[in-house]
């Protein structure tokens, strides 16, 4: 049924053997799919904007400014599914496990206690001396070695400055990708972008839309003199999301959705009620 992956038929020579670990199936009607949803962090409101959870074997990109919440995001999706059984694996290319599980503690998310019991691992290594080959072989027998089921990648960004060769970062992804849906784990990349208030544009050196089931959106929006963190799901496929943007706080047990203010709320207006509807900001027409 399986054979190793015509992805390792790439040109370039013996950075290109790495893919030979990568299996998929013989044709693309044999890839595994699952129809069960689990929560993503254990926040049910969170679960209803990305539309009732995310399917096991999906793909989701976390794009957002450093400090917007990715990070903390990622560890409690580990630590949700590690509740449910299921064993999580974190890469990082930029802060060294001991600062990982500082940080998580802070939040008063254990992240030891689940790394102590086998169900949560980290892998960590410099991308000062990353070989992508190496790296990638070093990912897969350690997803096979503890039959981990959730991944996250901490870090898309580094990837893309450690690598000089940019065929290499895209293959890469795409193989890590479709390692992942073959094996029906649930996984995130988070990606750094550089904007530090709105978003007008995500991974542009390597579209990523097609690619992924899932994005969402972590941003900064600065009312009045201080900063507000904001999530949107802006893609999740076979899901009925949300497109709301919600507000939410980052406190002891990590992310948390501000509740709706229904009062506050202005009333929904038909789209022909605003100008410069093809713009990020449309104006909202007098009556």
């Amino acid at each position: 049924m399986w054979r190793a992956s015509t992805l390792c038929k790439l040109s370039g020579g013996k950075a290109w053997k790495y893919f030979a670990v990568c299996r998929l199936p013989l044709t693309s009607q044999e890839q595994p799919t699952s129809i069960a949803k689990r929560s993503v962090i254990g926040v049910p409101a969170l679960d209803a904007l990305i539309g009732g959870g995310l399917f096991d074997g999906s793909t989701t990109m976390v794009i957002g400014i450093s400090g917007a919440g990715k990070t903390v995001l990622a560890t409690q999706l580990l630590l949700e599914g590690a509740k449910g059984g299921k064993r999580g694996l974190l890469i990082s290319l930029d802060e060294h496990p001991s600062q990982i599980i500082r940080n998580a503690g802070t939040l008063g998310l254990d992240l030891k206690a689940q790394m102590d019991d086998g169900m949560i691992h980290i892998l960590y290594e410099s991308p000062q001396e990353l070989d992508v080959g190496a790296h990638f072989a070093r990912v897969i027998q350690t997803i096979e070695q503890h039959h981990i089921q959730r991944l996250v990648i901490d870090g898309v960004t580094s990837y893309s400055t450690a690598l000089d060769n940019q065929r290499a970062y895209r293959d890469f992804f795409h193989a890590l990708v479709a390692y992942s849906k073959c094996h029906l784990m649930t996984t995130f990349f988070n990606y750094e972008n550089p904007e530090m208030l709105g978003i007008s544009s995500y991974m542009p050196e390597f579209p990523v839309s097609s690619i992924v089931d899932n994005i969402i959106l972590l941003s900064l929006v600065e009312l009045g003199s201080s900063l507000h963190r904001c999530i949107a799901v802006v893609k999740a496929r076979g899901c009925k999301h949300e497109f709301d943007t919600r507000e939410f706080t980052i406190g002891q047990g990590g992310i948390s959705l501000v509740p709706l203010d229904q009062q506050a709320t202005l009333p929904a207006l038909p789209i022909e009620s605003y100008s410069s509807l093809l713009s990020r900001a449309p104006t909202r027409l007098s009556a």
